[in-house]
């Protein structure tokens, strides 16, 4: 697995069996041959919810994109707390969760059941993270084969909003795995 040297401070805290266990539930609902990427569970083992450096990649449509942070599934966050852009007091860690990721819009009533999102991404210049977290765009395995390494798509947030879940129109493919995906991010766009 590569070094992606992450943020200090960055990484939530210890990713814990229970949590594993109940977004594979939640995933599972929608999508019930839905399991982890067992190269993803041993990343996030290390790096829960982290922001690394090498944070740039491209995906087939030429786009290039931002990854501004992993996903966490949630438990004990280490302190200090990180405060919240949203919510005054609260750790901003909370707002990046798996849970919080599948109760968006057109994520959770678009395409839900083919899609598991994982880390949190911009894709428009300057790259910034928004206030706005319900803005967002998503990484996210690819679950509409049975793969047990499924293949890593950008689902983007603008294009889903009011159209007939069609993947194609609203994602953009990136890698055929994690493992891959991994190995493409660097520490700014390339030409």
């Amino acid at each position: 697995m590569p070094n992606l040297n992450y943020l200090p401070g960055s990484v939530t805290g210890p990713l814990m069996a229970d949590a594993v266990a109940y977004a594979e539930e939640l995933l599972r609902l929608r999508n019930p041959h839905f399991q982890f990427d067992r190269e993803y569970l041993e990343h996030e083992r290390a790096h829960h919810g982290g922001i690394p450096e090498l944070q740039w990649f491209a995906g087939e449509s030429q786009t290039w994109y931002r990854l501004t942070r992993f996903l966490n599934m949630g438990g004990v966050y280490d302190p200090p707390i990180q405060e919240s852009m949203i919510y005054a007091g609260a750790d901003r860690r909370t707002e990046y969760t798996l849970p919080w990721a599948l109760s968006m819009p057109n994520i959770g009533d678009g395409c839900g059941s083919t899609l598991a999102p994982f880390a949190r991404v911009t894709c428009a210049p300057p790259y910034e993270e928004t206030r706005e977290i319900n803005d967002s765009d998503l990484l996210c395995f690819d679950c509409r084969t049975e793969a047990v390494r499924p293949a890593i798509v950008v689902w983007i947030n603008r294009r889903a909003v009011n159209v007939p879940p069609v993947l194609e129109q609203f994602t953009d493919r990136v890698a055929e795995n994690f493992g891959a995906f991994l190995g493409m991010l660097g520490p700014e766009p390339r030409p």
